[in-house]
């Protein structure tokens, strides 16, 4: 059923945040080191294409979750590309609220096009909204950017955003491409634990990311990403495969190393509060053949990150 976001709105006023519980002193050994998954000295040589110049190495594994990185078997794109994190904190890109909730207007003023992930997390604003797609704006142009509301409840504020440094989680992800409004608030609500779609700003949830514990995960994995690109010749690595529970569940792939070097820390993030445990089921693998696998039952669904702009195209949709 469609909804009006226009009509609905982001009405009432905003829930107060949760008391936080008091701190606990915690000592505890730092994690060990992660280390990437080798095929065995009797396994044959396994298929590593992935296709478009592209190949898969081995899993990066930490608790749920493995990492597979993407490299490019062909001179990489030199274009050089400015995040929404930085052109917003340096005052390069402005985000306007222009009084319409399913969209925001970005400037780019910069000499850089900047590229811009689906699922960003702006902040402020009449209310906090959440990217739908992967887009490029060219230096010196405005354009109308397809959002959604993240913060159920309020109404007011100023007309400039500013960048939460997160990016939805996957869930919330796709619920917002898709274009349901009330899912995006219901899960919004579930995950700041409230029993309504009244649940306040997905900012709440966002902090979760980013707690000491998940900190410390993060450097691990981009540590352990590192040495595979130092394996390979650095500069090569442009994006990785997801996999939790073994599974394949996304392929974040990136128009050029340094792209891909800049927002890595912010994407793998988004995957790390609901991949914490022990994994269900018998550990396996994964492999590039089921990389292939989860591409193909999902082309035009899935997309790289993004592609280069086009001409007369405000937004630019990066399938893979």
């Amino acid at each position: 059923m469609a909804v009006s976001v226009l009509m609905f709105g982001c009405l009432d006023a905003t829930p107060a945040e949760p008391p936080a519980s008091p701190a606990k002193p915690l000592i505890k050994a730092p994690l060990p080191p992660l280390e990437v998954e080798q095929p065995g000295p009797n396994s044959p040589p396994p298929d590593l294409v992935f296709g478009d110049g592209l190949e898969v190495r081995a899993p990066v594994r930490d608790h749920r979750l493995s990492l597979l990185p993407i490299l490019t078997v062909e001179r990489p794109s030199e274009t050089s590309y400015l995040t929404l994190a930085a052109g917003l904190a340096s005052g390069e890109v402005i985000a306007s609220d222009n009084g319409v909730i399913e969209w925001v207007t970005i400037s780019n003023r910069s000499r850089q096009p900047v590229a811009i992930l689906g699922g960003e997390l702006l902040v402020e604003g009449m209310q906090d909204r959440i990217i739908r797609h992967d887009l490029v704006i060219a230096p010196g142009r405005t354009h109308t950017v397809s959002v959604v509301c993240a913060e159920a409840g309020r109404m007011a504020g100023g007309t400039r955003f500013r960048h939460a440094g997160s990016v939805a989680e996957p869930t919330l992800r796709t619920l917002a491409r898709g274009g349901d409004q009330f899912d995006v608030w219901d899960r919004i609500g579930a995950l700041n634990g409230t029993p309504d779609a009244w649940g306040g700003s997905y900012r709440l949830a966002a902090r979760a990311q980013h707690t000491p514990p998940q900190r410390e995960r993060l450097d691990q994995l981009i540590s352990a990403l590192d040495s595979v690109d130092k394996r390979e010749e650095r500069g090569r690595v442009v994006g990785f495969a997801v996999a939790i529970d073994d599974r394949v569940v996304a392929v974040e792939r990136f128009a050029t190393p340094g792209l891909y070097r800049d927002v890595r820390a912010m994407v793998i993030a988004s995957y790390l509060p609901s991949s914490l445990g022990k994994a269900k089921g018998p550990e396996r693998a994964v492999t590039a053949a089921d990389v292939r696998a989860f591409a193909r039952a999902n082309a035009g669904v899935r997309r790289s990150r993004p592609n280069p702009p086009a001409a007369a195209k405000p937004e630019i949709p990066a399938l893979l």
